[in-house]
């Protein structure tokens, strides 16, 4: 198993230049290459000088990855060896029709654009084959229920007039919904590719090189060095190069395989259990897509929805991110000395400046991305720079540099990592296409608050259920972007402010990845543990509890995001820490002895209370928490007292 996951994480040019058994030849491997290198190359050209024409941008990007899409998900290998020639040349009549709509839109863009509502035959033709194209590649990438609920919107909207309640209005025309969703920019080519195109293939390519430049490696060298000695150390070693890695790279499963790699066997070593291992880093891996400075894609969608520079998302992201990785850290600590772990010898760990010195200059990446985004640089530009001075830091050192092969390495895997992004970005523009034309978005919002009687939490809880349902077949970036169509308005009706009604449904949408029964990141941690995939799923619901209630924290305490009076941030975040410390506690078991189910009830009782910012109920909580302290205290002090007459 471990060998099929590290497989699945191979560029496609390691597999298919190095490992027969993938059954496609030198020269397709070449091809995707090849245009793996131009995607990056265009990119890096279009963050430096801008794009020429933003449809054009947009469709030449997604156009290339839905032509990577079918060479490297072929329908002939998904299908199996009956389907092989059949499904050959399907997949290049695909790849040609792709090229063919892509010249087709590229040939007079300014005669296009002015026929917008008078669209051509050839128009109509055109756009449904790219609305096709864009649903096949979403069923090969993301699964049938992306395509299902993409079909559920296009349904409704031509068909409006024949449904009932709030779903009822007037039907739109299928020449009408094509030039909205490709000739316009309100479908395919909205701000969800947008934002793929514009920014995240740029930050793709940043993570791709600190990968090939053994970044991964470094960071758990790192961490390792800071709390290999200490009770539970690889566990936390794990929180802690996943919250290194999270900073830069907002790919959770990519993180599982990078730390997991070296973090899970030393977890196993001292004592933790298989499944609890790989729990540990599946919920620590998590963590990358809400851990600025780079997060995952929703969070640049969100920076376009709201009208803010990303750096602004980020900072209010900074505090529930570190909360989040903090109550991680509680918990192992606290599960580690419930077990009486051991410890690793001094001798088995890394030295902090030898590593250092390897791999430390690689952060002065990070500090030019943040340094460029802080003087104003748009995020197309302070990526394209942050490329450069990672890619310069990395010549310095042996370790870290790159040579031609490896480029070309990097170039594949961005592309490679392009690939489910764009597509989903798509995907969702269907959707926002869709909800914009029927005006379902709206009424839809009338109904939540309906039901919710006006109520702010049961609205929350119905969002958050619709989120997590959402996210069993979708990606983050799909369920946050039906989402904001669908339950955002009413939040902020609600009273919500606008920036934590979008960060709810993020964070709900990154939540539902860590989820049973389909949690990806627990079963590809499960996979390098050799343990039950159910099981590690179940245990990483456990241990990433506070990525549930988080959210609730930050509608009720706007603080959490920065904002306000420093003193009220301060509490604010205090309290919150103070909470999540319980929390952590109650789920373990542990506080500074075992707990018993009224100590632990009592503990999860002071969390709750802690959600809500509140002078009462802060003081509730803290009562809680120092009456469970206190009778621990009392406890332990006993059994050492006795302990202490009995020898």
């Amino acid at each position: 198993m471990e060998e099929t996951i590290a497989l699945k994480e191979m560029p496609y040019t390691d597999r298919m230049l190095s490992i027969r058994e993938s059954g496609q030849s030198r020269i397709l491997a070449g091809i995707i290459v090849s245009l793996s290198l131009f995607l990056c190359l265009y990119h890096l050209y279009a963050g430096y000088y801008g794009p020429t024409d933003a449809h054009t941008f947009r469709s030449i990007h997604l156009s290339t990855l839905l032509i990577l899409t079918f060479l490297t998900k072929p329908i002939s290998k998904m299908a199996g060896p009956a389907m092989l020639k059949v499904g050959v040349w399907l997949d290049i009549l695909l790849i040609g029709l792709t090229t063919a709509c892509q010249a087709y839109m590229s040939y007079d863009v300014v005669a296009m654009a002015e026929r917008l509502g008078d669209l051509t035959t050839a128009d109509v033709i055109v756009g449904t084959i790219m609305i096709g194209l864009v649903i096949e590649a979403t069923r090969r990438v993301i699964g049938w229920a992306l395509v299902a609920i993409c079909g559920i919107f296009l349904i409704h909207t031509i068909f409006t007039d024949k449904f009932f309640g709030f779903l009822f209005g007037p039907p739109t025309s299928w020449e009408s919904l094509v030039d909205l969703l490709v000739i316009q920019e309100h479908g395919l080519y909205s701000i969800p590719i947008m934002v793929s195109a514009s920014y995240i293939m740029l930050f793709l390519i940043f993570g791709a090189i600190l990968i090939e430049s053994n970044a991964g490696k470094f960071f758990t060298n790192i961490a390792l060095a800071l709390t290999g000695r200490q009770v539970g150390g690889p566990a936390k070693a794990s929180v802690v190069a996943s919250g290194l890695m999270a900073t830069l790279n907002g790919a959770a499963v990519a993180n599982v395989v990078m730390t997991g790699s070296f973090t899970i066997p030393l977890m196993k070593k001292v004592g933790y259990r298989s499944w609890y291992a790989a729990a540990v880093e599946a919920a620590a891996s998590s963590g990358g897509l809400i851990m600025p400075p780079i997060m995952g894609a929703a969070a640049f969608i969100m920076a376009m929805f709201l009208n803010k520079p990303y750096l602004e998302i980020a900072l209010a992201a900074t505090v529930p991110g570190v909360l989040y990785f903090f109550s991680i850290f509680c918990g192992v600590h606290f599960k580690a000395k419930l077990d009486g772990l051991k410890t690793l010898e001094k001798a088995e760990l890394p030295n902090l400046w030898d590593e250092l010195k390897r791999g430390g200059h690689l952060f002065l990446a990070v500090f030019a991305l943040i340094a460029f985004l802080a003087f104003g640089r748009s995020v197309g530009l302070a990526a394209f720079w942050s490329i450069g001075c990672l890619f310069f830091l990395g010549l310095l050192r042996k370790e870290t540099r790159l040579n031609p092969v490896r480029i070309l390495a990097t170039a594949e895997r961005a592309a490679s990592s392009a690939v489910s992004v764009a597509v989903s970005c798509a995907s969702a523009g269907i959707v926002i296409g869709c909800v914009f034309a029927s005006g379902v978005g709206v009424k839809f919002s009338g109904a939540v608050i309906a039901l919710a009687h006006g109520q702010l939490w049961i609205a929350l809880i119905l969002t958050a259920l619709a989120c997590i349902i959402l996210g069993t077949g979708l990606t983050v970036t799909a369920v946050y972007v039906t989402m904001v169509a669908l339950t955002v308005p009413a939040l902020i009706q609600m009273g919500v402010s606008p920036l934590a009604a979008h960060f709810f449904c993020f964070y709900y949408g990154v939540a539902s990845g860590l989820t049973p029964p389909v949690c990806i990141p627990a079963y590809v941690a499960a996979g390098v543990a050799n343990a039950p995939p159910m099981k590690t799923g179940v245990t990483a619901f456990g241990i990433g509890l506070a990525k549930y209630l988080l959210p609730f924290m930050f509608i009720y305490s706007k603080e959490l995001f920065l904002v306000g009076p420093l003193g009220r941030v301060i509490l604010a975040v205090t309290t919150a820490s103070l909470g999540i410390l319980a929390l952590s506690a109650a789920v373990a078991g542990f506080l500074i002895s075992k707990c018993n189910l009224i100590e632990r009830a009592a503990l999860l009782a002071a969390a709750l209370l802690l959600i809500k910012p509140g002078l009462q109920g802060d003081a509730i909580g803290i009562g809680f928490m120092l009456v469970v302290l206190g009778f621990q205290w009392h406890k332990t002090r006993r059994s050492h007292s006795a302990y202490l007459v009995r020898n």
